[in-house]
């Protein structure tokens, strides 16, 4: 049976006589068939889970799910004299908060001339095949975003009868989301897969730059290679922005980024390598218009597509703030959450 959505092959599983599943030919997913969709690795599957991770590894602060609510870890787990640092409510809100965040675009310039490069660049972009992996759009057909997410590990909020959705078309910072029907159009250059882009060790001026990893971090072995050869497809709708490159950020310019493409990525990388400079250049040049625009003011502007250009302008909206304050609202009834209402276990780490 092939594994198709939205158009992306994640390869295949069969069926044996015996009634057992080959998974070895599944692609750049996890054997349970969930995408996930965050870290340099993809194995985060929500921005719920990654912000628990986060407030945890980087801020040395432990959210109550994860921590006061599990009988094993118990109350004040790292001995800090503070109880519940980050409840329910907070983990909450600073997900909405960070899935509320405007939605990248591009930037074009007014000179028509280097606007003709960029177009350029933008159509050699898709003849070298970079979009075979760096898929210009995805459609939703949901276009409301749900908080908590109900594949949410077991040591994270995932309470479905207490969720919070918006609509990621018309609230939040702004820019928001194209809506095309019910759903959502989503211009973020991604099939969300993994791919190994480190070339065999036995090749010709081989490229292994981005092999120099020592952990799996959950990753699986595929194709018969380990798992720390595997990254998720870069999102390029904020390349423009997002300066130094590489899952090391140790590359400070999108050309090295490109240079340094091997494995599944190595023909595309030959063949930019062999366009004329003046395409090469073009190519960058698009893709530096793929940039982080301006948010929502506080006298209610923000900046979104101009149908049939592929420009952006300024335009006044309103009724911007009603967001932020149902996410203070929400914040503060889920503080006052009955912990009654919530099962011992909830938030256990059960692995």
């Amino acid at each position: 049976m092939s594994l198709l959505a939205k158009g992306i092959s994640f390869g295949q599983i069969t069926a044996n006589p015996d009634s057992s599943l080959d998974l070895s030919q599944i692609e750049g997913i996890d054997s349970d068939l969930i995408i996930r969709p965050f870290h340099q690795a993809g194995v985060v599957v929500s921005i719920r889970q990654f912000t628990n991770n986060a407030m945890n590894h980087h801020h040395g602060m432990q959210a109550e799910e994860r921590f006061d609510l599990d009988p094993v870890k118990g109350k004040d787990y790292d001995q800090d004299g503070v109880e519940q640092e980050l409840t329910i409510g907070d983990i909450t809100a600073t997900t909405l908060f960070q899935a509320s965040l405007g939605v990248p675009g591009r930037v074009l310039p007014e000179n028509t001339d280097e606007r003709a490069i960029v177009l350029r660049g933008e159509e050699a972009f898709h003849q070298i095949e970079c979009t075979s992996c760096h898929i210009p759009e995805l459609r939703l057909e949901n276009r409301f975003y749900s908080e908590p997410n109900p594949y949410n590990p077991s040591d994270n909020f995932s309470d479905l009868d207490q969720a919070y959705s918006y609509d990621t078309t018309t609230q939040g910072e702004g820019p928001y989301l194209d809506r095309e029907g019910e759903g959502a159009v989503v211009r973020a250059y991604t099939d969300f897969k993994r791919h190994n882009l480190c070339d065999e060790l036995d090749r010709s001026e081989s490229i292994r730059y981005y092999c120099n990893e020592q952990l799996a971090q959950d990753r699986p072995d595929q194709d018969g290679k380990s798992g720390e050869e595997f990254f998720i497809t870069r999102k390029l709708w904020d390349v423009g922005s997002s300066a130094p490159y590489g899952h090391r950020g140790d590359l400070t310019t999108i050309t090295d980024a490109i240079l340094n493409h091997g494995g599944e990525a190595r023909e595309a990388r030959d063949v930019f390598v062999n366009l004329p400079l003046d395409d090469q250049e073009a190519v960058v040049k698009f893709l530096k218009t793929l940039q982080v625009l301006p948010p929502v003011s506080p006298l209610g502007e923000t900046v979104l597509k101009t149908a049939g250009t592929r420009d952006w302008q300024i335009i006044s909206i309103s009724g911007v703030i009603l967001l932020p304050v149902t996410l203070i609202v929400l914040a503060l009834w889920y503080r006052r959450l009955d912990k009654s209402d919530i099962p011992p276990d909830e938030g256990a780490d059960k692995n």
